[in-house]
């Protein structure tokens, strides 16, 4: 669990479709609790055996862990990390820069993860379920309804002293 940020080494417990789900999207306002959720998730299949390993990335941290393979000569390996670790989750879906090569490389890692049964849970920002449709592209949309999950209500880090 020493991989596990200090703010979420005390959540739980997981939601139960989140459990049984291998591609899941979690999405909803600021501070809703989409990633205490994810990590809710990392700790239970941790305890539980069903995965050894993890990788919690933003969107625009797996676009630079890919990059930072073209100057060190690692860019198939890392790709194959991001494809094979037992759970990646992706955070802040669509705060990266939308070049074709960001879209077509997160894209390679999402499609080949749905194809092989990878959990794999990605987070965004949404403010309704078209906003949703607009932040994630249509083909990783499809692939991921299995198990879409909503987080509602007030940000639970605004404590209303700043307007």
């Amino acid at each position: 669990l020493a991989q596990i940020p200090i703010r979420f080494r005390e959540v739980g417990p997981v939601q139960e479709n989140m459990k049984e789900a291998i591609c899941s999207i979690i999405w909803g306002g600021f501070g809703t609790g989409k990633t205490w959720a994810a990590y809710a998730l990392v700790k239970d299949l941790l305890s539980s055996g069903e995965i050894k390993s993890f990788k919690v990335l933003t969107e625009v941290g797996l676009i630079n862990e890919i990059k930072a393979g073209f100057s060190d000569g690692t860019f198939s390996k890392r790709m194959k990390d991001l494809e094979n670790v037992d759970l990646l989750i992706v955070d802040e879906i669509g705060k990266s820069n939308d070049t074709d090569f960001n879209k077509a490389q997160l894209f390679e890692i999402l499609n080949n993860r749905y194809n092989w049964m990878r959990r794999t849970v990605l987070i965004c920002n949404a403010t309704d379920k078209a906003h949703v449709r607009e932040i994630m592209p249509t083909a990783t949309l499809d692939r991921f309804r299995e198990n879409v999950i909503e987080m509602e209500g007030k940000s639970r880090r605004y404590n209303g002293q700043i307007s």
